[in-house]
Formats: C-alpha cells, structure tokens, sequence
C-alpha cells in the first residue's frame, strides 16, 4: 500500500486556489485580519471586509 502524500499549508491553499480558478472564479489578494475600521476590535467572517469596496473608497 503506497504511503499517504503529505502537503504543506502553501500547498493546500494554492491547491484550493487553483480550483476556484479553474471554475471561473476571481482570485482576489489576501485580506489582513487587522480591521482598517477604528470602530470595530476585530475582522471576523462577514461583509466588514468589503465596507470599504461599499463606500467606494477602494475598488478590488
């Protein structure tokens, strides 16, 4: 029986990463978890990442 093949996680994400792109999909550049938004302490999953595509002060 063959051994199991390991990945690193750079690995693992170009992986999924290419995927999506063969699907068509927009690969858009990394996000920091440090919120540019004085008003909150944290970026958590959701639209609050986007707020600055919204207000149109940046365009992706």
């Amino acid at each position: 029986m063959p051994s199991p093949q390991y990945l690193s996680g750079s690995e693992i994400r170009q992986k999924f990463l290419d995927f999506y792109a063969q699907q068509g999909r927009k690969i858009l550049s990394c996000a920091s978890l440090v919120p540019e938004d004085p008003t909150v302490l944290l970026t958590i999953a959701g639209m609050l990442p986007f707020k600055p595509i919204f207000l149109g002060q940046r365009s992706f």
